[in-house]
C-alpha cells in the first residue's frame, strides 16, 4: 500500500469521465488520502441521449447540460485544455485564456471522448449539418423552423418542396431518434402554417447497411422501418451519400433528392487532443487500453469511454455507448484504487441488459435481455432509462416538467440565437410579384 496523498486527474466531462470522478468522489467521503481534478473544455456535461428532444424543443437545452460544479462537493473542477502531456515527469499543463497551470499525477485517466468525423467527408462536410452538440441540436431546430417559414412564402412548388426536403444520414440509433424528432417537430408544427401540410414535407433516411437499427436487431429494425413509413418518411438502404451542395444531395444510386437540409449523424472521429498524445493507438487513432482499461505499457494511465477501445473476453471491442462508458467508469475507479491499496485489479466485462431506441411520435423498440418490446412501451422504456441515467435531482426535475407541458402545449418556433456555422446553406429564395402570390391557405 502507498502512502501519502494520491494526485488523480481525470481528463474529459462526458459519460467516462464525470463517472468515473462520482465514484472517485463516493471513495473519498471513507478516505482521506485522494485529491481528484476534473478538467474539461466546458463547464458542463452534456447528456447526449436526450439531444434529439433538444431539436424539437420536447426539452429545454440547458436542462440537457449539468454544470459540473453542482455534481461534486470533493472533486475539483476546472474549465481548461490540456495543452500537453508530459508522462514521464507525469504532469500535464492546462490552459484557460492566457493562464498556465502545471498540474502533476499519480493517476491519469484519459476520457475525452470523440469528435464528429465530418473531415472524412470533405465533399459534404460544408453543407452538412453535424449532430454532436448541443449547439448542434439548436442550429438544427432554428435550420428547421427557417425552411418552414420560407417555405410559407414561396409559391414556386419546386422549391417549396426543396425547402421541405430533410435528409438524415445515419440508420443507427442517433440518426433514427434525430430523424424521428425531426418528423414529430415538423408536422407538429405546421399547425402555424397555414399554406402548408403534410403532403408538403419529406423525410429521408440514409443508411449504408441493408437493415436500420443493428443495434435491435432484424425484427425491431423491420418494425422501425414500418413504422416510420407510416408516417411518410422514406427509409433508403444500402446507399451511402456520394456527394452535396447547398441544393441537393446526390445518392451513390445515382439518386438526385433536392434539399437545402443534410443532417449527418454518422462517424466519430479522435480528438486533436489525442493526436499529440504518446500512448499505444490502434491504426485510426484510438487508445488502446487493456480489459482493466489500463493504458499497457504505462502504469498510472487509464482510458474510458469513446476514445478507448477496451477488449471484450470474445475478443471484439465495446461499442462506445453511454451503458458501457458508465460502466466502464465504475470499474476503473476501483482499479485506480486497487492499485492504491496494492490489491489485484479486475477486468471489464459487461453484457447489456437492453437497447433502447426512440423513433419519435412516441413509439420506440427495445431490446430487454433478447426479448423484443416495441411500440408505446419501448418509448417510455427509453425514457425511464435516461431518466434515471440523467445526473442531477434539479436536471431530472426540470426534465420531467418540460416532458409533461410538452404534451399539452404547441410546439415552440423561437429561434434560438446560435449562430449556424457560416459553410451551412443559405435556402436560396425566388420571389414572386406580390400581385400573383395566392393568400388561400394550401390542404
Amino acid at each position: 500500500m502507498r502512502h501519502g496523498l494520491h494526485r488523480i486527474v481525470v481528463v474529459g466531462g462526458g459519460f467516462g469521465g464525470i463517472y468515473t470522478a462520482i465514484a472517485l468522489e463516493k471513495a473519498m467521503r471513507r478516505r482521506r488520502d485522494l485529491t481528484v481534478t476534473l478538467l474539461n473544455q466546458s463547464n458542463f456535461f452534456l447528456y447526449y441521449p436526450l439531444m434529439p428532444e433538444v431539436l424539437s424543443v420536447g426539452v429545454e437545452p440547458r436542462h440537457v447540460v449539468v454544470p459540473l460544479r453542482t455534481l461534486f462537493s470533493r472533486v475539483e473542477v476546472l474549465e481548461a485544455t490540456v495543452s500537453s502531456v508530459d508522462l514521464t515527469r507525469r504532469e500535464l499543463v492546462a490552459e484557460r485564456r492566457e493562464i498556465r497551470e502545471v498540474l502533476p499525477y499519480d493517476q491519469l485517466v484519459l476520457a475525452v471522448g470523440a469528435t464528429a468525423n465530418l473531415a472524412a467527408f470533405p465533399a459534404i462536410v460544408s453543407v452538412a449539418f453535424p449532430f454532436k452538440t448541443a449547439e448542434d441540436a439548436i442550429i438544427l431546430h432554428n435550420q428547421l423552423v427557417d425552411c418552414l417559414e420560407a417555405a410559407e412564402f414561396c409559391e414556386e412548388p419546386a422549391l417549396r418542396r426543396t425547402l421541405l426536403t430533410f435528409v438524415v444520414v445515419g440508420g443507427g440509433s442517433t440518426g433514427v431518434e434525430c430523424l424521428g424528432e425531426m418528423e414529430a417537430f415538423l408536422v407538429g408544427a405546421l399547425a402555424a402554417y397555414p399554406k402548408l401540410s403534410r403532403s408538403d414535407l419529406r423525410l429521408v433516411l440514409v443508411e449504408l447497411l441493408p437493415q436500420i437499427l443493428s443495434e435491435v436487431g432484424p425484427d425491431l429494425g423491420a418494425y422501425a422501418r414500418e413504422r416510420l413509413a407510416r408516417r411518410g418518411v422514406e427509409v433508403r438502404t444500402g446507399v451511402s451519400v456520394r456527394a452535396a451542395s447547398p441544393e441537393a444531395v446526390e445518392l451513390s444510386d445515382g439518386t438526385l433528392i433536392p434539399s437545402h437540409t443534410l443532417v449527418w449523424t454518422i462517424g466519430l472521429a479522435p480528438g486533436p487532443f489525442l493526436k499529440e498524445l504518446a500512448v499505444p493507438k490502434t491504426a485510426k487513432g484510438w487508445i488502446q487500453a487493456d480489459a482493466t482499461l489500463q493504458v499497457p505499457g504505462l502504469p498510472g494511465i487509464w482510458a474510458v469511454g469513446d476514445a478507448a477501445k477496451i477488449p471484450a473476453p470474445d475478443g471484439s471491442v465495446y461499442p462506445p455507448t453511454a451503458q458501457h462508458a458508465v460502466r466502464q467508469a465504475r470499474r476503473l475507479a476501483c482499479n485506480i484504487l486497487a492499485t492504491i491499496d496494492g490489491n489485484p485489479l479486475k477486468s471489464y466485462v459487461y453484457h447489456p441488459h437492453g437497447t433502447f431506441v426512440s423513433i419519435g411520435g412516441r413509439e420506440g423498440v427495445a431490446s430487454l435481455n433478447g426479448r423484443p418490446v416495441r411500440g408505446r412501451l419501448a418509448w417510455w422504456l427509453w425514457r425511464a432509462v435516461h431518466f434515471w441515467l440523467l445526473p442531477g435531482r434539479d436536471r431530472k426535475a426540470r426534465v420531467l416538467v418540460d416532458w409533461l407541458f410538452s404534451r399539452t402545449t404547441r410546439k415552440d418556433l423561437v429561434q434560438i440565437g446560435v449562430q449556424r456555422p457560416a459553410a451551412a446553406p443559405t435556402p436560396r429564395i425566388t420571389w414572386l410579384p406580390s400581385e400573383t402570390r395566392s393568400t388561400e391557405p394550401r390542404r
